[in-house]
């Protein structure tokens, strides 16, 4: 399983497990990669599913994913926080997932290529979680303080038009966005 609760100052709260891993091992040691990711590069849509903290109502977390948009994603690996950006989302109705819910999604993206590889990977087994970089906190701060976490697992590729901030919707494709999220853990 690649999520789990954990108690932090007498609260649940859910957390990746390379995370976790990574702030045992470096905390306040993990570093930004340079450069970001070009804005002018190319864009994807991509799938996955909004995990909100436990306590926190679908309602809610529907309101905290709408105000992701237009934002930097951090994700970490190792020591490192690679940067994502997030363009745009299209939320779907939410999934009940054992005692808690996700919300499926598909996104409006860009990153460096071999992230973009990493998320649309089909033989990876685990999702490609992120969260909002807040570049006035460090990375792990910013774990600690989100409302939720973002997990990625796909990107579209069908389709022979180039993703743009106009068009990108139009190459959702809902079922597979929906399947996606159940396979998230």
């Amino acid at each position: 399983m690649q999520y789990a609760l954990i108690t932090l100052k007498d609260k649940q709260f859910i957390i990746d497990a390379h995370e976790l891993s990574a702030l045992d091992n470096f905390r306040d040691g993990i570093a930004d990669v340079e450069p970001k990711p070009n804005e002018n590069g190319p864009l994807y849509v991509a799938y996955g599913v909004y995990k909100p903290q436990p306590g926190i109502e679908w309602e809610d977390a529907m309101g905290h994913l709408l105000e992701r948009q237009d934002v930097w994603l951090g994700h970490i690996a190792g020591e490192r926080c690679h940067t994502l950006g997030f363009h745009a989302v299209e939320p779907l109705p939410p999934v009940q997932q054992g005692m808690s819910f996700s919300i499926p999604f598909a996104a409006l993206i860009h990153a460096h290529p071999d992230l973009i590889e990493q998320i649309g990977d089909h033989d990876r087994i685990q999702a490609f979680t992120a969260f909002v970089r807040f570049w006035n906190i460090s990375p792990a701060d910013n774990i600690f303080n989100r409302k939720g976490l973002l997990a990625f697992k796909g990107i579209e590729r069908r389709g022979t038009t180039t993703v743009t901030k106009e068009n990108w919707r139009e190459r959702i494709d809902i079922e597979r966005a929906v399947l996606t999220a159940l396979r998230i853990h």
